[in-house]
């Protein structure tokens, strides 16, 4: 899901399309106050689908959307300034070759440099 965010959007999306090798398709829940023109050379990728939808709506229901306009059998949730490991089809080849249904992991910290905390430890 993404809202008036192509500044992350976009960057997420060519990590994808560049360093990920395989058979897979990335959708793209869009919620923004207005229709996100997507560059061309995302779309050239084929590996794309957009969705968009004008009411406002909680980022909750537009995740429900994605979920719905997704197909495939692994379904790997992210935001719209989310890092996606290159390694990612090999887990999923580990998941395949021992009939694993689902994995978690350990998410990783970030934040952006902007980022003020009020307490630094």
């Amino acid at each position: 899901p993404t809202k008036n965010r192509p500044q992350t959007l976009f960057p997420v999306l060519r990590n994808i399309i560049d360093n990920i090798n395989g058979n897979f398709e990335v959708v793209v829940q869009d919620n923004s106050d207005e229709i996100t023109e997507l560059p061309s050379d995302l779309l050239a990728s084929g590996k794309i689908k957009y969705f968009y939808i004008p009411e406002h709506i909680p980022v909750s229901d537009n995740t429900e959307l994605a979920l719905t306009n997704a197909n495939g059998k692994y379904l790997l949730f992210i935001g719209d300034d989310d890092f996606v490991s290159p390694k990612i089809m090999d887990a999923i080849s580990i998941m395949e070759e021992n009939s694993i249904d689902n994995m978690t992991y350990n998410a990783g910290y970030y934040w952006w440099d902007s980022v003020e905390f009020n307490k630094t430890n």
